[in-house]
C-alpha cells in the first residue's frame, strides 16, 4: 500500500483514501483478490496497514469492508469494537450486488454515527450493442443512490466513467473479449475506438439528475411520499438551494404535489412513467 501511494504521488496523482481489500468475501480467479474474514481484516488494520500508513501517509484515509451491504453490520461491529483497529479507520465502504439492504446501512450508522459510509462500487452487465442501452439500468442506479443516501451514505462512486465498447481495458486482451473470457462491465460512457464515437448509457443521465445538482457539502433533508411509485430524496446545498429528486418507477403517470411545509411552498407536478426529475428552489 505505502509504496503504491508513494509511486502515484511521484507522478502527480494524490491518493485520498484506500480500502483494505476489494470484496474481501470473494476469491476471484481472473483478477487480483484476497479473502479476509472480519477478524483477519481487523487484525491486519491494527497490526500492519494502520501503523504503516500513519507513518508514511498520515493524510490517506482507510475504509473497511468494500463489499456488499448484506454483511456490512457484522464487519463493522468486528472492526469498530476494537479500539486498536478503529483508531486507524475513516469510514465504511459498500457495494450493491447483494440487493438493496438499505436497512443495514441504517443499522451501521446508528451503531457508529460518526463514521462515514461510502458507496464505492456499482456496475451493470455490458450490453452487446452500446447504441441500444437499457432504460432499467438508469432506474437501478438512481434507485440505489436514493436508497443509499436516504440511509446515511455520504457519496456514491461508479465503477467506471469511460470504457471501450468491450468493457475494457481489462486483463483480457482485445481478441479475448468476445471469445471465452468476458471483459469488463458497463460504464457511463462506452467508446468505439475504431469509429472514435462515444455512446452515453442511460444511467449516465440518471446519475446526472443527482450529481449535477448536488455539490459537495450538501446536506440531505427529510422527504416522503405516500402510496405511490415515486422514489425521492432531498438536499440543501451550500448555496442554500433545496434540491429534490423524484423518480417514477411505475408504468403510469403520477400526479403529485411537491410541498415544502417549512417554507409554505407547493407546486403541482406530473411524473411521467419511468422518469426522473430534479426540482431546485432557493429558500
Amino acid at each position: 500500500f505505502s509504496k503504491f501511494i508513494t509511486a502515484y504521488g511521484e507522478v502527480g496523482i494524490d491518493i485520498w483514501g484506500v480500502t483494505v481489500q476489494n470484496e474481501p468475501g470473494a476469491c476471484p480467479i481472473v483478477y487480483e483478490g484476497m479473502h479476509f474474514t472480519p477478524e483477519t481484516q481487523r487484525d491486519y488494520i491494527k497490526t500492519y496497514l494502520g501503523p504503516t500508513l500513519t507513518k508514511d501517509h498520515p493524510d490517506v484515509k482507510i475504509l473497511i469492508y468494500d463489499h456488499n451491504k448484506d454483511k456490512v453490520v457484522e464487519l463493522a461491529k468486528t472492526v469498530y469494537s476494537d479500539k486498536d483497529a478503529a483508531q486507524y479507520v475513516w469510514g465504511t465502504a459498500v457495494h450493491w450486488y447483494s440487493g438493496d439492504d438499505f436497512q443495514n446501512l441504517n443499522t451501521t450508522h446508528n451503531l457508529y454515527p460518526d463514521i462515514p459510509i461510502l458507496a464505492t462500487e456499482a456496475t451493470v452487465a455490458r450490453e452487446e450493442h452500446p447504441k441500444d442501452p437499457k432504460w432499467e439500468h438508469g432506474e437501478h442506479y438512481a434507485h440505489d443512490i436514493i436508497g443509499d443516501m436516504n440511509n446515511w451514505v455520504v457519496g456514491f462512486i461508479d465503477w467506471n466513467l469511460l470504457l471501450d465498447r468491450f468493457g475494457g481495458p481489462n486483463h483480457a486482451g482485445p481478441g479475448e473479449c468476445e471469445k471465452f473470457l468476458k471483459c469488463g462491465s458497463d460504464s457511463m460512457l462506452l467508446a468505439d475506438l475504431d469509429k472514435q464515437v462515444l455512446y452515453p448509457q442511460v444511467f449516465y443521465y440518471y446519475v446526472g439528475q443527482i450529481s449535477k445538482y448536488v455539490p459537495r457539502g450538501s446536506v440531505r433533508i427529510h422527504t416522503d411520499t405516500v402510496g405511490t411509485t415515486l422514489e425521492n430524496i432531498g438536499f440543501i446545498t451550500p448555496d442554500k438551494e433545496v434540491v429534490v429528486v423524484i423518480m417514477n418507477t411505475g408504468d403510469e403517470s403520477v400526479k403529485f404535489k411537491l410541498k415544502d411545509y417549512d417554507h409554505a411552498r407547493a407546486v403541482n407536478v406530473t411524473a411521467l412513467p419511468h422518469s426522473i426529475q430534479t426540482f431546485i428552489y432557493s429558500y
